[in-house]
């Protein structure tokens, strides 16, 4: 009788463990793609300013004020999405980090 209690109880940690090991490796999946989503991002916006600093570089549109203002747009973009993907990556950590204690 000992050992079927035993014996339950050895499977019902064994897969608890096993959905704690796969909650895990979904949220790390999950983490990895807003990653990719976020660097994939920035590469766009870079992409657009360099773009658009070339235009304004050439000599129809050099020292234009409108392409200038877009290229500054442009750039702090770039660091908004790059702060903000940081912190909420590192909140997410955070919090996936509280729920498993």
């Amino acid at each position: 009788m000992l050992s079927i209690i035993l014996s339950l109880i050895l499977a019902a940690l064994l897969g608890v463990l096993f959905l704690g090991v796969w909650y895990i490796r979904q949220l790390l999946v999950l983490l990895r793609d807003m990653e990719d989503t976020k660097e994939d991002l920035l590469f766009r916006v870079a992409d657009f300013s360099a773009h658009v600093k070339s235009l304004h570089e050439m000599e129809m549109f050099y020292g234009d004020q409108t392409l200038g203002g877009l290229i500054e747009h442009s750039r702090d973009l770039t660091e908004f999405l790059d702060h903000w993907g940081t912190h909420f990556i590192q909140q997410e950590e955070e919090e996936t980090l509280g729920e498993e204690v």
